[in-house]
């Protein structure tokens, strides 16, 4: 059974954005034009941002979609519209209006640290980084607007800088903004407020994805405010982890800090290889040093924080927290973008299994050539007996708890595996011949799609059914799971895009 794939164009606010607004799919719409996001930032003299935006118009059908889907949560809107949540500290955020008539959503919160002071001489050179396609289409006096896009959304943001901004300029090649207030001095005690968040939990199997800038998975955060009345400078913020990155982390140095400006700095640690031989959970001390001089003394402070590293199988289906989570299905298995770190394409005894399986078959040959591949590799499995398991109970609570997910070579070598192995499984032999596959997860179940050479049919493929299912039932079987999930939650994920973003396999 085959279904042809829709070409369809992703509306943005129906996108994920842990990673970017292309990884992970939440939702699909037919083919639709651009949609506008208009912001207005108001950056007050400490650099904080007030945001003023609006997003749309959508399409009727897109926009009663994306009702139905947020506005029960509305709040949640924010984290999933834009990715700036990973990297910027929110403040003041307002539940998101719904505006019917225009068939838009409006939105007004607050970034702290948005601009930071770059140099201290006769003023306080200031500077707003920008994104590297923003191309300045109008500036008036402190005026100053911008445009960029993507495939799917068109950005139109106008910066009002205080009135108190002189030596306003724009950097293209540089993407920054940079502009001079006047100098900020101050005597008395000096006073900060730092604020670590970081991740209690730090998975092995993605130790490579934390140390990724532009995955924005940072291992920690810290907010420093300075809440005295004198300025600091040559403000440093450095970590290190015990046993495993035992030298301070090379900081960034924040030139000067006034009263009421907030910092913010982020943590991507390169972890080395050897957290891969872990098998279970380790606890491990995070150490965080907040340096600073006022005038001719220096300040330093240590912050210590205890979190646990754990196995190679193990895996934190969410890191949104109580206080962050809605409830929702999607905010549960909020990191489900990782799972591709599972799915071992090149591990030598998978490949050998998968090549095995395909022998004869040149899978990217064509569409009739990639179906024979899939069968034969659904038919290996079954001939090798493996099984399917049920999961323990609670395994698809979802949440913060960790859960055991295999690799493929651990379902070999045991001969069965849950839905979730058994995708990766059925993913990784088909990968390993050249075939693109998706993981799809839908509530309390998992399996995986595999894509034709010519991209115009996808193969939802149920693996719960081997060893006694034939190829032909668990086709159509995934056929029909993957019409239904379409019309309820679920994530699908494009493994070969995840993995050339950087969310790869730790060997």
């Amino acid at each position: 059974m085959k279904r042809k794939k829709m070409r369809r164009a992703m509306v943005a606010i129906m996108v994920l954005a842990i990673v970017s607004a292309s990884i992970i799919v939440v939702g699909a719409q037919e083919e639709s034009s651009w949609v506008c996001w208009r912001e207005t930032i108001a950056v007050d003299t400490v650099g904080n941002a007030q945001f003023e935006a609006s997003y749309g118009p959508f399409s009727m059908s897109d926009y009663n979609d994306l009702c139905a889907f947020y506005k029960p949560n509305p709040e949640v809107a924010i984290r999933f519209l834009r990715s700036r949540g990973a990297i910027y500290e929110f403040d003041n955020v307002e539940t998101p209006v719904f505006d019917d008539v225009a068939r838009s959503i409006n939105y007004n919160y607050d970034i702290l640290g948005w601009a930071k002071i770059d140099e201290a001489y006769i003023g306080d050179i200031w500077e707003i980084e920008l994104p590297a396609d923003a191309v300045k289409a109008a500036q008036y006096q402190n005026f100053l607007v911008f445009v960029w896009s993507d495939s799917e959304t068109l950005t139109i943001s106008t910066t009002i800088l205080p009135e108190s901004a002189t030596a306003i300029s724009f950097d293209p090649d540089e993407h920054v903004i940079s502009y001079v207030l006047p100098s900020v001095t101050g005597t008395g005690t000096p006073r900060i407020d730092p604020e670590i968040k970081y991740k209690e939990e730090v998975m092995s199997a993605m130790y490579k994805v934390y140390g990724i800038q532009d995955l924005e998975f940072w291992l920690a955060k810290t907010v420093v405010k300075n809440t005295g009345t004198v300025p600091i400078q040559d403000l440093k913020v450095s970590y290190k982890i015990t046993e495993y990155v035992p030298d301070w982390t090379t900081p960034e140095t924040y030139a000067k800090v006034v009263p009421g400006q907030t910092i913010v700095d982020l943590y991507y640690p390169c972890l080395p290889s050897g957290v891969t031989e872990l098998t279970t959970k380790r606890p491990l001390e995070l150490l965080v040093r907040i340096q600073y001089t006022v005038g001719a003394k220096t300040y330093e402070e240590i912050v210590r924080k205890r979190f646990e590293l754990l196995g190679i199988n193990s895996f934190v289906w969410s890191y949104l927290g109580p206080e962050e989570s809605t409830g929702s299905w999607y905010d549960y298995f909020d990191n489900v973008w990782g799972l591709p770190v599972f799915v071992t394409t090149n591990e030598v005894t998978l490949n050998r299994f998968a090549k095995e399986a395909t022998s004869g078959i040149g899978a990217c040959l064509s569409d009739e050539a990639a179906v024979r591949a899939m069968e034969a590799c659904y038919n290996t499995i079954c001939a090798r007996g493996i099984g399917y398991i049920t999961e323990p109970s609670g395994y698809w609570a979802g949440g913060t708890g960790s859960q055991y997910i295999q690799y493929p070579k651990d379902t070999l070598d045991r001969n069965a595996g849950t839905c979730i192995d058994l995708a990766i499984l059925y993913c990784a032999m088909c990968g390993a011949v050249g075939l693109n596959s998706y993981l799809m997860l839908i509530p309390g179940h998992a399996f995986p799609v595999i894509e034709t050479p010519s991209g115009m049919y996808l193969y939802p493929i149920e693996m719960t059914g081997v060893p006694n299912t034939e190829f032909a039932n668990a086709s159509e079987t995934g056929l029909k799971e993957y019409d239904e999930a379409y019309r309820g939650d679920y994530y699908e994920l494009d493994l070969r895009l995840l993995w050339d973003k950087g969310v790869t396999p730790p060997w």
